[in-house]
């Protein structure tokens, strides 16, 4: 039944265009490939079905054809006598000789006026084919059940069901085809058709739009019933394949048809590749659905004692880098066992702090796995330049303060504890001047650009004072005070660096009439420093 297979399964008359029936060339390609039996039939002796075709997505054609119609004719015709072994060689013997070789009276191949619908008794009579003899009668109805006008908002079914190929299916109910068009036609919900249940074969079935859905005309689909098929487990029952020389796809393969003699290299596909697994994945074509799992081993001769791939054969000590950055880690132990061969593609790392963390293979290029040990001397908190602007204090019997101050945010981005035990020190870069005037002129402070302290970190009472600080006092005749300092809060993963300059003048009859004091700060840059001097 090959050809009736090709109508059954092209969307054939349902799209309501001309280019959704079926060609007759198309036909035409697959019938070459047929040989005619010997026998005649007797056409006048059959007993056939009687037909009614449709036509009414014809009306949206701006030109119908009578060749569109007699298709259309043609294809119900054998759709709806599929029970006859002859029919596919009537439709190669119509088709191929474009119907020279036949008579066709009792039909008129006419577009019936909208709502109507037109009886025919058609005979079919062999003048030149030498497979038929007789007559075959059928009774044929045209109809048109349109109301001869489509509303503009209404679109063809064939414009929203554009995946028609359903594949394996479970069966060929008419819930379970629905569903699977659903499936693969997401911008449907169902309220737009229903299954014809007179259509469903075992290999395809006619969706027609339902009244009133903002939808017409019809589509066929194609599916095939998994229901004929057989569950790959059943017979791919050795599942332990045992000792294979190693894990390639044709290996597998190999293995698996030797363990399981009911199966070819044909019915399955390999996916999901391990070093001691695999899935087993039936193949579209075969006879067989579902997956199944197997196992193995790969089977190692002659191990080398000191593999060049096995990391636990390197070296794990990498001395002083600047960061802990994966690629930092990476291109050290790189650089450290250089008489390997290694790409840091192959690599990754686990459980990264600041002094060590784990060496492990990313694939199969390498083997085992290596502690990395190091030594981060420092962390840079902050190389961009803050600076306050110049506070200027100015009395005149009187007292007056002037302050200024900037911050600086840093988030640890690795774990808080390892990062505190790891930094207790802090560097600061930076610049300035504190100015206090005296009875006899200016008392100066002035910190040139690269100017360092180092002070120790106390993680435990950040919150009970300043961190650092610069004071300077004046008194006597003149009253006056500058002070800088540093206070450090942390919250949560988040550090806040707070610079404060504050400068106060005071005077009065007891001391001077006239009191003045200015101050600046700038800082270049912030960097914690380990103080785990040993190398490692």
């Amino acid at each position: 039944m090959k050809i009736l297979l090709l109508l059954l399964t092209t969307n054939i008359v349902g799209g309501g265009t001309a280019n959704s029936v079926v060609s007759y060339e198309t036909i035409k390609s697959e019938f070459t490939r047929i040989n005619f039996e010997s026998e005649k039939i007797n056409l006048t002796t059959q007993n056939m079905n009687s037909v009614e075709v449709d036509l009414s997505y014809l009306e949206s054609h701006e030109v119908v054809t009578s060749e569109e119609i007699k298709e259309a004719v043609i294809v119900e015709l054998v759709v709806a006598n599929a029970h006859f072994d002859w029919i596919n060689d009537f439709l190669e013997s119509y088709l191929l000789s474009n119907s020279n070789s036949w008579s066709t009276i009792g039909i008129n191949y006419d577009l019936p006026e909208s709502g109507s619908s037109v009886d025919y008794k058609a005979r079919f009579l062999p003048k030149y084919d030498t497979k038929f003899e007789g007559v075959m009668a059928v009774d044929i109805t045209l109809s048109n059940n349109s109301s001869g006008e489509i509303p503009s908002e209404d679109k063809n079914l064939s414009e929203v069901i554009l995946n028609t190929n359903l594949g394996w299916i479970m069966d060929n109910k008419s819930e379970t085809i629905k569903n699977n068009v659903l499936l693969q036609n997401k911008s449907l919900d169902g309220s737009e058709f229903y299954v014809d249940i007179n259509s469903i074969t075992n290999s395809g079935a006619k969706l027609v739009a339902i009244e009133n859905s903002g939808y017409f005309g019809f589509v066929s689909v194609k599916f095939k019933d998994l229901g004929e098929r057989t569950n790959i487990s059943q017979v791919i029952t050795t599942t332990d394949l045992g000792e294979i020389s190693d894990n390639s796809k044709s290996t597998i393969v190999n293995k698996v048809v030797l363990k399981n003699k009911d199966i070819t290299i044909n019915d399955f596909n390999v996916e999901d590749i391990t070093n001691n697994s695999a899935r087993i994945v039936a193949s579209d074509s075969s006879i067989y659905y579902g997956t199944v799992d197997v196992e193995f081993t790969i089977k190692v001769t002659n191990p080398d004692p000191n593999p060049e791939n096995d990391l636990s054969k390197m070296i794990g000590s990498l001395g002083n880098i600047d960061n802990i950055k994966t690629i930092t880690i990476l291109e050290r132990f790189a650089e450290v066992n250089s008489d390997f061969k290694i790409d840091t593609n192959d690599l990754k790392l686990e459980n990264i702090t600041y002094s060590k963390a784990k060496l492990v293979p990313k694939n199969d290029n390498f083997i085992g796995s290596l502690e990395l040990t190091y030594r981060v001397e420092s962390q840079v908190v902050n190389d961009v330049k803050f600076s306050t602007r110049e506070t200027n204090a100015e009395a005149y019997n009187s007292t007056k303060t002037d302050s200024d101050n900037f911050t600086i945010e840093y988030d640890i981005k690795t774990d808080i504890n390892d990062f505190k035990n790891h930094f207790t020190k802090l560097r600061i870069s930076y610049s300035g001047y504190m100015y206090n005037q005296k009875q006899n002129g200016w008392n100066n402070t002035d910190w040139k650009d690269g100017t360092e302290d180092v002070i120790d970190i106390d993680w435990n009472n950040l919150q009970n004072g300043t961190a650092w600080k610069h004071q300077e006092y004046i008194g006597k005749q003149n009253s006056n005070w500058n002070d800088i300092k540093l206070t450090i809060e942390l919250s949560g993963s988040k550090l806040t660096f707070k610079f404060e300059v504050i400068s106060k003048a005071k005077a009065t009859w007891i001391n001077a009439y006239y009191s003045r004091a200015k101050a600046q700060l700038s800082v270049s840059k912030l960097e914690f420093i380990s103080d785990k001097t040993k190398e490692i």
